[in-house]
């Protein structure tokens, strides 16, 4: 069930599990495995990082930037982080992780060139601070 959404200025939302098949604290890496979150931190530049989306599954790259204002079509949202991992539509909700520290949520890209790309996500710091919830 959804429990709120913040767009533009943010990109985030939040869903209620009730059934009890929640897949909270686990990341989908597309190989029939999954990646068990247990905490969340803020990304810095230069920390390298993995996005999991359901078009591109998972790719790698690195932090080149924070604090980001992206300007898409609805307005803009600010505070975002760049990276260089490849993702492409469809990938919009996805983790963005380093082991088992949760970084953010998938929020956009301007495409991949092989497996270079520029993946935007939102801090999940603030999206859990906003909700007053934390990882699993």
């Amino acid at each position: 069930m959804r429990e709120g959404t913040s767009f533009p200025t943010n990109d985030y939302g939040i869903v209620r599990y009730t059934n009890g098949s929640s897949p909270a604290g686990n990341v989908n890496l597309y190989n029939g495995s999954y990646q068990e979150i247990s905490s969340a931190a803020d990304a810095v530049v230069g920390q390298a990082i993995k996005k999991s989306g359901s078009t591109t599954k998972v790719t790698s790259g690195s932090v080149t930037a924070v604090n980001v204002t992206v300007n898409y079509g609805d307005g803009p949202v600010h505070g975002m982080v760049r990276t260089t991992a490849c993702s492409a539509g469809g990938d919009s909700g996805g983790a963005h992780f380093a082991g088992t520290v949760a970084l953010g949520i998938h929020s956009g890209s301007s495409g991949c060139t092989g497996t270079n790309g520029s993946a935007i996500h939102q801090p999940v710091r603030e999206a859990l601070s906003a909700y007053g919830v934390s990882v699993y």
